[in-house]
């Protein structure tokens, strides 16, 4: 699911889709992008990968992704999990921790997009993190961060102790 040549990795993103003849959920590759380095262990790093393959900075409407890793913190896949409007965006604990199963991911971090720049976690972003994070302590497959990106930086929810 990741691979290392010259210093980069490569970034797959993911769909989940239903198999024509079982019906049962699967996994389809979308894309594979070339990215620096080998690891994305710290928050700055996955607000920087975010920004510079998805521009998630630039939207004008609520993008929320899943970031799956293994128990080396490699890279197994990333996921478009959520596109909302200006200042919001549904996410789905039992469609997270399915693509998490998905890809045998270890740890998951969530990573959601704020088009006003301001980078502050509302009420809705604390509560799903909660959510998410109990779902995750649950299944065995703990939720390491959750990371907002705006036009001014990022916030990351396991740096300010709210995680």
């Amino acid at each position: 699911l990741i691979y290392i040549i010259g210093g980069y990795m490569k970034i797959n993103t993911y769909e989940l889709v239903l198999d024509n003849d079982t019906k049962h959920g699967c996994l389809r590759l979308k894309e594979s992008v070339p990215y620096k380095g080998e690891y994305l262990s710290e928050p700055s790093k996955i607000a920087e990968m975010v920004k510079e393959i998805f521009h998630v900075d630039e939207m004008a409407d609520e993008f929320a992704y899943l970031i799956a890793f293994n128990n080396r913190m490699k890279v197994l896949g990333v996921f478009e999990i959520g596109h909302g409007t200006g200042n919001a965006c549904l996410l789905d604990a039992r469609g997270i921790f399915m693509r998490a199963v998905y890809t045998g991911a270890s740890y998951v971090v969530l990573v959601h997009s704020h088009p006003s720049g301001d980078t502050s976690p509302s009420r809705q972003d604390r509560e799903i993190t909660e959510k998410i994070h109990n779902a995750g302590e649950l299944i065995g497959i703990p939720l390491m961060d959750h990371i907002i990106v705006g036009s001014k930086g990022y916030m990351s929810f396991h740096e300010k102790g709210l995680l």
